[in-house]
């Protein structure tokens, strides 16, 4: 109003929201592969915003492209913001940088194009020797873009895309294949394959396992002597692969026959030594009772033999008796000193007693005579 009249105007207000910058949903950056006569490939770039945004890309070279854009293989779509790449090649490596703007701000997004590779295996492997029992380690390490899938071929045709662990074989996540606790069973050729979208190559390993048959290679000697009361160490050393077991038997009872047993998975070997005890010396007095004893048991039950001084002793000699485990002689008398020697057989061999019976002075008679026999 002024004095010359007055006048108005209508102002329809609106009250907008708040603008919001743009945003990606992350990853921010992408690496992708460039693949030699590959398919068209698509960027997405695909921001939030309000209001909505405007997209530019921006090439390896730094040429910008509006939407709508098209530039001999790249069409920058108009709308979506999606940059088509037609016949793409290694010439087309390098980082392309999407844009996405608003009166609020801005917010970049970037896709990396790398030229493939071939997955390359750096591991080597020739024939592999391993002792029954133990672990082997077959790596397999490959270099190529993209990452390489590793995969492998048991000996049996099993494959395993992933680590896992069966029975006693593992597929570590470093692309390891380990077997432990080797046996024959485990020989063959493990196949480590690496394979990506430009190709694969593998990599084989030839597992032997050594086995050997125990052998005795340490041992007694096949008579040893020693002293009675005496302690005895007998000693038995093996070879083989898998390490033998080593043991211990009496072949017969009280015998002195010692056999030392080496075994493990292919057989047995063994070594056997008697263990011959110097002969007895045993003083009787003249006209006393006395008994040698001859405890040897066996199965079958051993046949028991006695002799003096090398003549068998039967059922004529009045004076002696052959018992079951011992010889009893009544009434010793001078010319029964000698050696005596009691000898065990049965169908596993047979083990021999020694005495040696020394006769001295007069008979004394005391009154525990009767009692002692």
């Amino acid at each position: 109003t002024n004095y010359l009249g007055e006048a108005s105007v209508a102002v329809d207000l609106k009250v907008a929201s708040l603008a919001e910058k743009p945003s990606f949903p992350v990853p921010n950056i992408e690496v992708l592969p460039l693949k030699a006569d590959g398919d068209d490939i698509s960027l997405e770039c695909r921001a939030t915003g309000k209001p909505k945004p405007v997209f530019l890309w921006i090439l390896p070279n730094g040429t910008a492209l509006n939407p709508g854009m098209k530039l001999r293989r790249f069409i920058h779509y108009l709308g979506n913001g999606t940059l088509h790449i037609t016949q793409p090649g290694v010439i087309d490596k390098g980082v392309y940088r999407c844009l996405a703007k608003n009166v609020a701000g801005q917010a970049e997004k970037r896709y990396a194009l790398e030229p493939g590779q071939k997955p390359q295996i750096r591991s080597t492997a020739s024939t592999m020797k391993i002792s029954f029992g133990q672990t082997v380690n077959m790596p397999c390490n490959a270099d190529g873009w993209p990452q390489a899938k590793i995969t492998w071929t048991l000996p049996n045709g099993l494959v395993l895309d992933k680590p896992q662990i069966i029975g006693r074989v593992t597929y570590l996540s470093n692309g390891t294949l380990q077997v432990k606790e080797t046996s024959k069973f485990d020989r063959g050729t493990y196949t480590c394959k690496a394979t990506n979208t430009f190709g694969s190559s593998t990599l084989s390993y030839p597992v032997s396992i050594m086995v050997f048959p125990p052998q005795i290679t340490h041992a007694p000697p096949s008579v040893t002597r020693v002293n009675r009361g005496s302690p005895v160490i007998l000693t038995c050393i093996a070879a083989g692969i898998p390490k033998p077991d080593i043991s211990w038997t009496l072949r017969l009872m009280n015998s002195g026959i010692y056999k030392c047993n080496a075994r493990n998975a292919l057989g047995t070997d063994f070594k056997a030594t008697y263990l011959q005890k110097v002969a007895h010396r045993q003083t009787v007095r003249i006209g006393r009772t006395m008994k040698l004893q001859c405890p040897v048991e066996g199965d079958p039950p051993p046949l028991i033999m006695w002799t003096k001084d090398g003549r068998n002793i039967h059922s004529g000699w009045m004076r002696f008796k052959v018992l079951q485990q011992a010889l009893r002689i009544k009434e010793v008398e001078t010319e029964d000193a000698g050696t005596f020697i009691c000898k065990a057989t049965n169908g596993f061999g047979s083990v021999n007693i020694n005495y040696t019976l020394i006769v001295i002075g007069k008979l004394y008679k005391t009154s525990q005579d009767s009692s002692l026999f």
